[in-house]
């Protein structure tokens, strides 16, 4: 099993659900780990509120478990405006509803227990951190969500060696 496949295409597929992202070939909405500021910025389609993953990571493990670490960042995009503090309240606010809204599809997927699941992969969610940031790719502001679990730890396979 790939876990880290699988991390970033359950992310993905969730911007692909949410009403104010709507992550498609129309708009891009989500930005996976390894594109960097310069190249987000310049991606055709860009919408304004979207979605970067900024790090998964393994934390360690158990006998059963591994512990894992993805953090998510939601953004929007801010423009340079008269306005600009009350632009940037407005959208300290959506990205927040955005990220709670992950969180709360999150657990809800995961306490369904459903095979068919995009977060089957997951055996238990702890407690995340959520915190503010500031300005991001030079015009965004949201919020960073570090996303916390577990998942099965696999056991030695003999067949697996010579």
């Amino acid at each position: 099993m790939t876990y880290f496949s699988n991390i970033m295409g359950y992310i993905e597929d969730l911007c692909t659900k949410h009403k104010d992202l709507l992550h498609n070939t129309n708009g891009v909405a989500f930005i996976p780990m390894g594109i960097d500021d310069e190249s987000a910025a310049i991606i055709s389609g860009m919408k304004s509120n979207y979605v970067r993953i900024n790090n998964i990571s393994l934390q360690g493990r158990s006998e059963n478990e591994l512990f894992w670490s993805a953090q998510i960042i939601f953004l929007k995009n801010v423009p340079a405006t008269a306005s600009q503090k009350t632009a940037i309240e407005n959208a300290r606010n959506l990205t927040q509803q955005i990220m709670f809204d992950f969180d709360a599809r999150i657990r809800w997927e995961h306490d369904l227990q459903d095979e068919d699941s995009r977060c089957f992969f997951i055996t238990n969610i702890l407690e995340p951190t959520m915190e503010p940031v500031g300005l991001v790719d030079q015009s965004a502001i949201g919020w960073s969500y570090t996303w916390r679990f577990t998942t099965e730890r696999k056991n030695y396979d003999a067949t697996k060696w010579q």
